[in-house]
């Protein structure tokens, strides 16, 4: 997909879609949990993350030969919940572009006594390493991709995000998204390509309004055909 095509339905900047915002969120819940102990905020609340977790421990049992990369990490609450569902330490990742997000989980996991988790600085956007083209077997993303599409910089992120993910899934591999901004049928346009098969999703509480149904969030998994 081009940016162009990407750019036809863009959502309206914001402070949400900016690093500094997210430095500054996080800089405050690192305050509050060396004050207080609270871990932070559980993005899109604690049960998408369990709705998550089932849906990983149906397609991607824990195996030690795993390898799961949750993009955006935040406070690394969504690879704390899979380590204590059984999931290996060892196989668990989390990136973040804001240095405030990765010093909190890094503080977390200390706390907790959770020792193996690898969290990293890291734009999505830029560049991979060789050593990450086809590493992982389960990406996710909860709600990354809905703050980048907030950049004031314009469609580019967008387009860089959706080819670094598709990137990092081996053959065979996962890549799950949830989303508060984007439908199916947008997530589907923006992200899906040649060798991303849909491959189910899941499901939130649905409504109607107006005549209109939706939904809490929007999901999709897209599986990476092999070679």
């Amino acid at each position: 997909m081009s940016t162009d095509d990407i750019a036809a339905t863009d959502l309206p900047a914001s402070k949400l879609g900016t690093q500094e915002y997210w430095d500054n969120i996080y800089q405050r819940e690192q305050t509050a949990f060396n004050d207080i102990g609270d871990e932070g905020e559980v993005w899109f609340g604690e049960e998408s993350e369990v709705k998550i977790l089932e849906w990983c421990e149906d397609n991607l049992p824990p195996s030690p030969d795993l390898k799961i990369l949750d993009l955006g990490t935040g406070n690394g609450h969504l690879l704390f919940e899979l380590e204590e569902a059984g999931y290996e330490p060892s196989t668990l990742f989390g990136v973040d572009y804001s240095p405030s997000s990765i010093a909190l989980a890094k503080s977390i996991a200390a706390e907790r006594g959770i020792e193996g988790i690898i969290f990293e600085e890291r734009d999505i956007t830029a560049e991979l390493p060789p050593s990450e083209f086809g590493a992982y077997d389960f990406v996710v993303d909860k709600g990354t991709f809905d703050a980048i599409s907030l950049n004031p910089t314009g469609s580019l992120p967008r387009a860089l995000y959706a080819e670094r993910v598709f990137s990092l899934v081996k053959p065979g591999g996962y890549f799950l998204i949830v989303s508060c901004n984007w439908t199916e049928k947008e997530l589907e346009e923006k992200l899906g390509r040649e060798g991303f098969v849909r491959d189910g999703g899941i499901k939130f509480k649905s409504f109607e309004f107006g005549g209109v149904k939706g939904s809490e969030y929007s999901s999709i998994a897209f599986r990476k055909v092999e070679a």
